[in-house]
């Protein structure tokens, strides 16, 4: 097995398994279908030709409607009629040719009816009014209609809740004001009152403690025994 250059290294490193981010992003062209080129407007009507012979061919058409860009059909109505007289002589069948002008090139509607279908059409439309409008102006016109319908109304009306619903008291934020500081009146007044000696705070008085009483029976019993001690004295 032979080895793998640094080149082809580096090569195999910036592959990539899924599409980068831009290549997702974009749609392809609605008139191109991502190809990149177009029929011009001689090919596209030739093209257009083969078809219309194609669905003439089939058994039961009675008829072959065909809408197709405006250049397009200038183009089959005045170069091209002979073969669609021819396409007509030749399989019995009506081609009818319908510029659109919300088409451009290669778009194209071609519609095939049979002969049942032609019979039940009791009253057959103008060619100009079955231009087949593109899907947005559809919509629009959809979305008109619905916002012309009237409003539907309630059957019933006038209900009234039971309660009031409650209102919430709003709280006041009270501001405190607070009280202006007096600026000093100078540089005088400052020097002042280093001097000054400051008031001393008065102290409270002592509060008196309570004298205790001496008691009187201890007393008395001392002078009884003084007196006893006295009178034996004497008697001797």
């Amino acid at each position: 097995m032979g080895k793998i250059s640094r080149f082809g290294l580096m090569e195999l490193s910036r592959q990539r398994l899924r599409p980068a981010l831009a290549e997702t992003s974009y749609i392809s062209c609605p008139r191109c279908t991502g190809t990149g080129h177009i029929r011009s407007t001689e090919s596209a009507a030739l093209h257009i030709l083969r078809i219309l012979e194609e669905e003439a061919m089939k058994e039961n058409t009675g008829a072959v409607h065909v809408q197709v860009p405006v250049d397009v059909a200038t183009f089959l109505l005045n170069e091209k009629r002979p073969d669609i007289q021819a396409i007509e002589s030749r399989h019995k069948a009506t081609i009818l040719l319908i510029p659109n002008i919300h088409l451009e090139t290669p778009a194209h509607t071609i519609t095939r009816l049979r002969h049942d279908d032609l019979n039940s059409e009791e009253i057959r439309e103008p060619s100009y009014k079955m231009v087949d409008a593109p899907i947005e102006e559809a919509i629009k016109l959809a979305t008109q209609q619905e916002a012309l319908k009237p409003r539907q109304e309630a059957v019933i009306k006038g209900v009234s809740p039971e309660k009031p619903a409650p209102i919430m008291a709003e709280k006041t934020v009270e501001v405190s004001t607070s009280a202006p500081v007096q600026a000093d009146s100078g540089l005088f007044s400052k020097i002042f009152s280093w001097f000054r000696t400051s008031p001393k705070a008065v102290e409270p008085a002592p509060t008196p403690e309570p004298t205790r009483k001496p008691r009187e029976g201890r007393k008395d019993g001392r002078r009884e025994r003084s007196e006893g001690r006295d009178n034996r004295r004497g008697g001797r």
